[in-house]
């Protein structure tokens, strides 16, 4: 009895930090959602409008354009960190000679900061003076303009970026789960005289799964949060085309300062997050 009081005493501080950390934001946010606020527009005071922001979200073709760019990203960039994250672990996990030095490199892009990323990108990628532009040039292939300035190639370049930034981070979590499997499914399997392709699928992707899930779910939620990247390469554009929710949250927000508006898209984005992460979560409890 006196052990359960102690450590009911000992989380109320967890619980008081949450509560500031965490609670209190998202229920301010919440509230501000339901009016009619800014600090900069006129007749915007905080009245009280009901629904009227998520119905004008809804009905916004820009909030649905920033959605699909965000589910645009989330589609090619995690089947190809998931690729390469599971290859990358696979030759980690067998030891081999210069395997320290070779994951010192491989880990290094993740150290980095976003904004950090979204500069090198820029740097490479901006027109005539990047590195990338002026080999495009030099090799005489014409991409018909800048490729910051094109809605694809823009694009593909903020996917590719947060491939190379992020393809460590799951490779990490995948090495910590094939080091964690057992033997005795490897020794039946090899006793049938399966080969290694059928090992790998039959075998390490099923053991895998709940693993696999978890990368999935944390990157979703990363690249619905995705901005830094994206700000400081293209600023959205070329006009919206590659504009994420976070991106459009943050105009919404501190360009045309409508926080009440900004504040329901903020709520849509955390109601979409939270249903990906019980979706999960119920696919993770089923394998185990």
């Amino acid at each position: 009895m006196l052990k359960k009081s102690v450590n009911f005493y000992f989380r109320i501080p967890v619980w008081v930090y949450m509560l500031l950390v965490a609670g209190f934001p998202i229920l301010y946010t919440v509230n501000l959602s339901f009016r009619k606020f800014s600090f900069a527009l006129p007749g915007y005071e905080g009245q009280f409008i009901g629904l009227d922001n998520y119905t004008r979200a809804l009905l916004d073709p820009n909030f649905w354009g920033s959605l699909g760019v965000t589910f645009t990203i989330i589609l090619f960039v995690i089947p190809a960190q998931l690729v390469a994250g599971f290859f990358i672990a696979g030759l980690l996990a067998k030891n081999l000679r210069g395997t320290k030095i070779f994951s010192s490199f491989i880990f290094l892009p993740m150290t980095i900061a976003p904004i950090v990323v979204g500069l090198i990108g820029r740097l490479l990628l901006i027109d005539r003076f990047g590195l990338v532009s002026w080999y495009l040039e030099y090799l005489g292939i014409d991409l018909g303009g800048s490729i910051l300035g094109q809605r694809i190639p823009a694009l593909a370049s903020i996917i590719l970026l947060d491939i190379w930034h992020w393809t460590p981070y799951v490779a990490l979590l995948l090495l910590a789960g094939l080091q964690s499997l057992p033997v005795e499914p490897y020794e039946a399997i090899e006793l049938e005289g399966a080969s290694k392709l059928q090992t790998v699928w039959y075998v390490t992707l099923p053991l895998l799964k709940p693993i696999l899930v978890t990368a999935v779910l944390f990157r979703s939620i990363d690249l619905f949060r995705i901005f830094d990247e994206i700000l400081v390469l293209t600023g959205g554009g070329p006009g919206s085309s590659t504009e994420s929710v976070e991106m459009l949250t943050y105009k919404v927000n501190f360009h045309n300062w409508d926080m009440g508006y900004g504040a329901s898209i903020g709520v849509i984005t955390l109601i979409m997050v939270l249903l990906m992460s019980l979706l999960s979560l119920k696919l993770t409890r089923k394998e185990t």
